[in-house]
C-alpha cells in the first residue's frame, strides 16, 4: 500500500500568475497593433498623453508578463498552459522591442 499525498482524481487548476501573464501579453500585443494602425491611419500621434501611456505600458508590460510567466512555471500542482502562452506571446516581441528601443 502506497501513501500518495497527491490525489490523481482531482483536476489541476490553472495558475493565477500564468493567467495574468497571458492576459497582460494579449493586452500588450493588442495595444501595439492598435497603436501601429492608429499611427498609420492618422499619420502621426497628436495626443501626447496617449503616446506617454503607450511608451510606459509598452516598456513595462513585457517585463511583467515574462516575470509572471516564469514564476508560474515553478508552481507544483498547477497547470502551466497560460504561463507558457504568456511567455510565448510576450518574450519574442518584447526582446525585439528592447533591442530596437534599448539601443537608442
Amino acid at each position: 500500500m502506497t501513501t500518495n499525498t497527491e490525489t490523481p482524481d482531482k483536476p489541476l487548476k490553472h495558475s493565477g500568475l500564468g493567467i495574468a501573464s497571458f492576459v497582460i501579453a494579449l493586452v500588450w500585443l493588442f495595444e501595439i497593433i492598435l497603436f501601429i494602425f492608429y499611427g498609420a491611419i492618422a499619420g502621426q500621434i497628436d495626443n501626447l498623453g496617449l503616446a506617454m501611456v503607450f511608451i510606459i505600458f509598452s516598456a513595462m508590460a513585457p517585463l511583467v508578463a515574462v516575470m509572471l510567466g516564469i514564476i508560474s512555471l515553478f508552481f507544483k500542482n498547477k497547470k502551466r498552459l497560460y504561463g507558457i502562452l504568456g511567455l510565448a506571446i510576450s518574450l519574442p516581441p518584447g526582446l525585439l522591442y528592447f533591442f530596437i528601443f534599448g539601443s537608442a
